[in-house]
């Protein structure tokens, strides 16, 4: 089991809100996640979580993941990080 600080998890879902979009290399022991610096586990494990919500799409090609956010998951990330629709 995977432990995920409330911190690297919002900064994760605020880069998905702000970018549309995540990507990351499969490899999960090099450096964190440019854009978050969050482990590339930590990154994987909390949209893997998300695309079983419904919330984001994957693609995986290259051996890189690419987590695209829908209608839904916008909603959803903007609830849970307090924003409002401006």
């Amino acid at each position: 089991m995977v432990q995920i600080q409330k911190s690297e998890k919002k900064a994760v879902y605020r880069y998905l809100l702000q970018e549309g979009v995540i990507v990351f290399h499969k490899d999960f022991t090099t450096q964190p996640h440019k854009g978050t610096n969050v482990p590339n586990i930590h990154v994987r494990t909390l949209l893997r979580s998300l695309k079983d919500r419904g919330l984001v799409e994957l693609v995986f090609n290259w051996q890189y993941f690419y987590y695209f956010i829908n209608n839904e998951g916008k909603k959803f990330l903007s609830e849970y990080l307090g924003l409002t629709e401006e």
